[in-house]
């Protein structure tokens, strides 16, 4: 039996069942959802993760206020 044959099928099968678990996994870690789950902890979590990390993902405070 030719054993280069085997590999294909059960790599393709492993990168199938790995790509939703990938896929779920990097819309947790956005920059949006990371904003909120730190406005969750504090208005001062925010404003200190907002400035933080303003030149890299171009977030604002306002964009979070809370609509009443």
């Amino acid at each position: 039996m030719n054993h280069k044959l085997l590999v294909v099928p059960v790599v393709a099968a492993g990168l199938a069942l790995s790509l939703p678990a990938l896929a779920e996994e990097q819309l947790a870690n956005t920059p949006k959802r990371m904003a909120q789950e730190a406005a969750k902890k504090s208005v001062d979590h925010l404003r200190w993760f907002i400035q933080r990390t303003r030149m890299i993902y171009g977030l604002n405070i306002y964009d979070f206020r809370k609509v009443e």
